[in-house]
Order: C-alpha cells, then structure tokens, then sequence
C-alpha cells in the first residue's frame, strides 16, 4: 500500500512540474492575438509567465527542504525513543 501512495505521489509531482514547464508556452500561444489591434500584451504574459514558473520552482525547492527536515527529524526522534 505505501508503494502505491508513493508512486501516485512521485507521478503527481513529476505531473506537475511538466504542466508548470509547458504551461506558459500553452498559454502564450493561445493569449497572442492573430492581428495586432494597437494594445500589445504579450510583454506582460511573458512577464508573468516566468515570474509563475519562478515561483512554482522555488515551492517545489522549499517543500522538499521542509519535507526533507521533518522525514529527518521524525526518524531521529524515532531512534531515540529505541534507544
């Protein structure tokens, strides 16, 4: 059962990154007007579209420090408790 939970959840991270990396791209093809109309807002979705992926790229690097401390720290108190 733990294997299973665990694959589900490596597969939805991996899931997830791939969709925050290819998303933006996604999204500027289908935001660029076929005409331009005298407002050109691409400037701004490009913008915002890497300070997205920034910020999706530095919570992925703090839930894994988190996550990493807690599994460390758990297991120490763990190994105390049978000693």
């Amino acid at each position: 059962m733990a294997r299973t939970l665990n694959a589900i959840l490596i597969c939805g991270i991996i899931g997830s990154i791939l969709l925050a990396w290819m998303s933006p791209a996604v999204i500027s093809v289908l935001f660029t007007p076929p005409v331009s109309f005298g407002t050109n807002c691409e400037p701004a979705a490009d913008w915002a579209m890497q300070k997205m992926i920034r910020s999706q790229i530095f919570g992925l690097i703090c839930g894994a420090i988190v996550g990493a401390s807690i599994t460390w720290w758990l297991k120490k108190k763990r190994s105390l408790k049978q000693a």
